[in-house]
């Protein structure tokens, strides 16, 4: 895994970092395993809010459909009538 990482730098202001720094103490990692950790779950809650997205639009597109075929019925019932 080590050859997979790629090294960057970022300028942190310091009140960020202070507090980075005191989180990855508390964690008992370091603050690069801390900020991996962080980002990991901004991905994942941003991957479970796309697709949260997805379906709220698969359900919408299928309550219109559903409203549709409704009102087809009811005017085909008054045909009946």
């Amino acid at each position: 895994m080590q050859n997979d990482l790629q090294a960057f730098n970022v300028r942190l202001p310091s009140e960020l970092h202070a507090e980075i720094k005191r989180i990855a103490e508390v964690e008992k990692r370091s603050m690069n395993c801390e900020i991996i950790a962080r980002l990991e779950q901004y991905s994942e809650g941003n991957q479970a809010c796309v697709a949260y997205t997805k379906l709220n639009r698969l359900l919408f597109d299928r309550i219109v459909f559903l409203e549709h075929q409704i009102e087809l019925m009811q005017a085909e019932l008054k045909t009946y009538k």
